[in-house]
């Protein structure tokens, strides 16, 4: 790769150094158009974006090579267009005399047509990542918020939660947590820790990693059962801006938080009437 991409720069300084020469000659002053400036300052772009992946690849220079690959990207991307306008303007005004010189012609109108047909095809990619991103978002927010509308009725008796999971099925696994889930999570998830048991080998919020205290408050995850201070895992689904993830084992705690508060219920109602009663 190194090798290949020095020979690339030694081949393009060598063109951007011929147009120069003709420049300086005058080959290209009869031209409409400044094409002969523009090809050159687009290899010289092209050099600049090929330094910066040499660049790039060194520890020492990577955030200076960096900067140039991306710089000299959106100066080439500029130029190109700038060059094909410059060439459409040559063809068209310069249509009976040919103001490029012979030896690059050809050179000339392949690199202006090959660039901006590939700049063109990328900006239209970009643009429908762009879109489709957009209208993802778009349609999460939507999904989000007939989502929460719903999420008073959780609690109530005779509330089917798996139905309204199946119906929000996006929704529960892709929306970042939210306050009302915060809420749902205090209500089901806080309890005292003891420091006997299981809680024995778990002293410590594996958000912040300090240990907790015998009757501090912890919420512990409805699956995986991780436990954290409420304020180290409710900031952790603030900054994380993520699909409400355990920061440990990545279980999704929406979900998880939902089955159990039907799981509750269904005991609930057991207890209240026990089989074999009318």
């Amino acid at each position: 790769m190194g090798w290949s991409n020095r020979l690339f720069m030694g081949v393009d300084l060598f063109f951007a150094g011929q147009h120069i020469f003709y420049i300086a000659t005058g080959k290209y002053s009869n031209c409409r158009a400044p094409i002969g400036y523009a090809v050159t300052i687009m290899l010289l772009c092209l050099f600049v974006q090929l330094l910066g992946v040499e660049l790039s690849t060194s520890d020492r220079f990577q955030q200076f090579g960096q900067s140039c690959l991306i710089n000299g990207l959106v100066l080439s991307i500029l130029t190109t267009y700038f060059g094909l306008t410059c060439l459409i303007i040559v063809l068209v005004k310069n249509n009976s005399v040919q103001c490029i010189p012979q030896v690059t012609y050809n050179f000339d109108l392949m690199i202006v047509f090959m660039y901006s047909a590939i700049y063109t095809l990328l900006i239209i990619l970009i643009t429908c990542v762009l879109v489709k991103l957009h209208l993802q978002k778009k349609r999460l927010a939507e999904a989000s918020t007939k989502m929460y509308e719903e999420y008073p009725k959780l609690l109530q008796p005779r509330f089917d939660i798996p139905a309204f999971m199946k119906k929000h099925e996006v929704a529960i696994e892709k929306n970042p947590i939210q306050d009302k889930d915060i809420g749902l999570l205090n209500d089901f998830c806080t309890s005292k820790f003891t420091g006997v048991g299981e809680e024995a080998h778990r002293n410590e919020c594996v958000v912040c990693l300090s240990e907790f205290s015998v009757g501090e408050d912890v919420i512990t995850h409805p699956k995986c059962a991780h436990l954290y201070h409420s304020e180290c895992i409710f900031g952790w689904f603030q900054k994380s801006k993520q699909e409400g993830k355990c920061p440990v084992c990545r279980t999704l705690t929406r979900k998880e938080l939902l089955l159990q508060i039907e799981s509750r219920k269904q005991a609930g109602l057991r207890t209240q009437h026990p089989a074999g009663t009318a």
